[in-house]
């Protein structure tokens, strides 16, 4: 157990618990953000897109970018990684998937705005020969044809991930998602959708499935990008065991945390692989000499890919991508959900779960969201089948966000 110090000195466990309550906001002043992962190819040939060196690269989609909109480059030594504006950022995946990260919007209607004019711009790639694949994971190309970004941070991924789980080279470079940011008012309020987020997540992934060939071939999954998290690395995927008891709180999900092994660390001359050493044992012993810091902490938080995860508002990770007229179908379903106390209460009912019944195990979350990525709308939950459970929800979640 960490307790309020340690022999390090920083950070405390009370200052991690709080860089998770500097989230709390006031309702009228929360706001949602939306996460989009596209899947950029040679027009001509299907191929992945090298990172530079080719009219169709990587590098020159963000210069087209950056053309298009006031922007900020970040370098990593020359290599152009990101780009940041008022409109939000554009980071690289590993496999040369191009993120737009949208700035808070107030609603629905200003967030499908700032959507559309992101679509508009990349479609201009078109004129350097990129095509964009609307699917969940990339349907033709094979994993070892996959071209991987020059980032330090992949670099050290790729070879911890990969000791970690047979699909996680193909979850960095072959899969894209949609995901939605919600704001949570207080600890209760966070618990409350936290575990929603959970607890919906099958619905989520039956409705939005979009994933099913991969290399050429059936995967035999209807959204094989879920299935793919499965498999990637157990210690830090899925959900977190206390999700499923009545009560937890913050501090709960930062000791789960601070028992889950670190990936990188901050070095003198940028990220270095930390070897899996747990952060409760970098903050008893240190690394190399120092000892570890809240941007050490706030480091640590990006490396958790649990289904919802928490930073400074509840990211919601399990829709695959959908094709453009379908994205804002996810943040629709998620605010929808999760800013109307009783529209998330009338979903989770559709379920059996939540306040009006009773909380699944951990085994019985697992085997539900696994039957809904195989199965997709045909599978069965309850005796139900999971596509109209999806569409009831979907229905719920809209009157909802128009409600808002």
């Amino acid at each position: 157990m960490i307790g309020a110090t340690d022999k390090c000195g920083t950070p405390t466990f009370v200052e991690m618990v709080g860089s998770f309550r500097r989230g709390f906001k006031p309702r009228s002043a929360w706001s949602l953000g939306l996460e989009v992962e596209k899947l950029p190819v040679d027009a001509a040939t299907g191929a992945a897109l090298p990172y530079e060196g080719a009219r169709a690269s990587i590098r020159s989609i963000l210069e087209m970018y950056e053309a298009a909109r006031p922007s900020r480059r970040v370098l990593e030594g020359e290599n152009l990684i990101a780009l940041e504006g008022g409109w939000g950022t554009i980071t690289l995946e590993p496999g040369g998937q191009v993120e737009w990260s949208s700035p808070p919007a107030r609603d629905l209607a200003e967030l499908e705005e700032m959507l559309r004019d992101h679509l508009e711009i990349l479609d201009r790639s078109r004129e350097l020969g990129v095509r964009w694949i609307a699917r969940g994971v990339h349907p033709e190309q094979s994993l070892d044809a996959m071209i991987w970004m020059p980032k330090q941070r992949y670099r050290i991924m790729r070879d911890y991930l990969g000791r970690r789980g047979r699909h996680a080279h193909r979850m960095m470079t072959q899969t894209a998602s949609v995901q939605v940011s919600v704001d949570y008012a207080d600890e209760a309020d966070w618990r409350e959708k936290f575990r929603a987020g959970f607890l919906l997540a099958p619905l989520a992934v039956a409705a939005f499935a979009n994933s099913r060939t991969y290399e050429g071939r059936d995967s035999g999954w209807a959204s094989f990008r879920s299935g793919i998290w499965r498999e990637t690395d157990p210690d830090r995927c899925g959900a977190p065991g206390f999700v499923f008891k009545p009560e937890f709180t913050l501090a709960d999900w930062t000791r789960y945390l601070v028992e889950m092994p670190m990936m990188f660390v901050r070095g003198p001359d940028g990220l270095e692989a930390a070897g899996g050493m747990l952060f409760s044992e970098f903050m008893r012993d240190g690394w190399k000499g120092r000892c570890a810091s809240m941007d050490d902490w706030l480091l640590h938080v990006t490396g958790v890919f649990t289904e919802a995860r928490t930073k400074t508002y509840i990211e919601l990770r399990s829709a695959d991508l959908q094709p453009d007229d379908r994205i804002i179908e996810v943040p629709r379903f998620w605010v929808g959900l999760m800013y109307d106390t009783a529209a998330r209460e009338a979903a989770l009912s559709l379920l059996g779960w939540g306040p009006r019944g009773t909380l699944p195990t951990a085994a019985e979350w697992r085997e539900a969201i696994e039957t809904a990525a195989r199965e997709g709308a045909e599978a069965r939950l309850r005796g139900r089948r999971l596509g109209d459970l999806a569409g009831e929800a979907l229905g719920i979640a809209r009157a909802a966000a128009l409600a808002r």
